[in-house]
């Protein structure tokens, strides 16, 4: 049997390393987006096509819209900025995550955990898919087989989980029964049951 102060490192530890890890996934959406969009800013607005679309005005008009939406966008949302944040909010995670590891009583646990919530307020609305996915890393990555939880995340949800927020999805946590069946109950947003 755990004692009570291991028991709440390891909820310490398992929710910096999830906050972590959705943080992480964010960042690297973010920097996609920016980098494509920047891609096609560059390719359709350099000389060689703007002198192919002067000669097939349709194309032209399409290639000119493309821009301005790509770069309209990149400006409006500023996935850039954004994913700055992402990661100075993955840093601050993974610092509170090693302060969890050192930590050695209670009140420094409970000092610990205030950090933890006020980073929680800092973060944009939660993308529970995101989430969803970084839980089932940080269990992987956390406990022994045994052990581990796990959210059930539908393909729908992991391929649109940047876009949409899926506040009214269910994850449930998977629990393989001996002759194979799933059941499960759903998480909160922040992945605990």
């Amino acid at each position: 049997m755990r004692d009570e102060s291991e028991a709440m490192r390891e909820d310490l530890r398992f929710d910096a390393l999830n906050s972590a890890l959705y943080h992480t996934d964010r960042r690297g959406f973010y920097e996609r987006l920016e980098g494509l969009s920047n891609l096609i800013v560059l390719i359709f607005s350099s000389g060689s096509v703007v002198a192919f679309a002067q000669n097939h005005p349709l194309v032209g008009t399409v290639i000119g819209f493309a821009v301005t939406v790509c770069g309209g966008l990149s400006l409006v949302f500023a996935p850039a900025r954004k994913s700055c944040h992402e990661a100075v909010l993955c840093s601050r995670a993974y610092a509170v995550g090693a302060e969890a590891e050192t930590a050695k009583t209670i009140d420094e646990m409970h000092s610990i955990r205030a950090r933890l919530n006020l980073l929680y307020g800092d973060e944009l609305p939660t993308m529970r898919a995101v989430n969803a996915i970084a839980f089932n890393a940080a269990q992987e990555s956390l406990f022994p087989e045994g052990r581990r939880k796990r959210l059930l995340v539908g393909a729908r949800h992991s391929l649109l989980r940047h876009v949409l927020p899926f506040h009214g999805a269910d994850f449930p946590i998977v629990e393989r029964a001996a002759e194979g069946e799933i059941s499960g109950s759903a998480p909160d947003d922040r992945g605990q049951a």
